[in-house]
């Protein structure tokens, strides 16, 4: 018996040592997927929305392919900066998708990992249709992929060049499996065919 009480105390340690070991690295992993912008103001996304109305969406460039090749080269030589949380959107990119889904505020697509209806049975109004893959941004250049819940699960990618808080060019299709990565959105990218553009999936949206 004696035994026992001689190493209960080193076993209490050696699990306080593996709990500690086990929070810290979870603190780790939840520092790595919270790197996400301020919640978008109130003026910031009035002021972005006045400026997303303004940009005209060219659907034949965009079905043709035709400035999908500048912008890629242009990704290629910017270092983006990855999120996974959709606030981390450029105000001005959080007002286009949200006008061009109808929504009031910011857009409505799920943090990547959080829980979105995925499907065209709908169990939870509350959650939205979209939810984030991949997004990574600098000063002038967003890449964006995220699923699209309904009748069929689809993957949408869009890329967007900015200017002084305005749109100057963009592009989006749709993509195949999980491309988690901006190598992996430049992979397919560059091997899409004509029917995984606008014609494929719609407006993006």
């Amino acid at each position: 018996m004696r035994y026992i009480f001689t190493f209960l105390p080193l076993l209490l340690l050696l699990a306080c040592q593996d709990s500690s070991d086990r929070m810290a690295h979870t603190s780790a992993k939840v520092a790595e997927y919270s790197r996400i912008a301020p919640a978008y103001s109130a003026d910031s996304m009035h002021a972005a929305r006045l400026a997303a109305q303004r940009y005209v969406i060219d659907t034949m460039a965009i079905l043709t392919k035709k400035r999908l090749p500048a912008l890629l080269e242009k990704l290629q030589r910017t270092k983006l900066t990855t999120y996974t949380s959709a606030q981390a959107l450029p105000p001005i990119v959080a007002a286009f998708l949200a006008l061009q889904t109808g929504a009031t505020g910011a857009p409505e697509i799920a943090d990547r990992g959080a829980p979105f209806e995925a499907t065209d049975a709908i169990y939870d109004n509350s959650l939205p249709r979209r939810q984030l893959i991949y997004l990574g941004r600098s000063d002038d250049m967003a890449l964006l992929a995220y699923y699209h819940g309904g009748v069929g699960l689809s993957v949408h990618v869009a890329i967007f060049q900015l200017k002084h808080s305005t749109i100057q060019d963009m592009w989006s299709g749709c993509l195949t499996g999980d491309p988690v990565t901006k190598e992996d959105i430049f992979q397919q990218l560059h091997e899409l065919p004509l029917e995984r553009t606008i014609t494929g999936c719609g407006l993006i949206f």
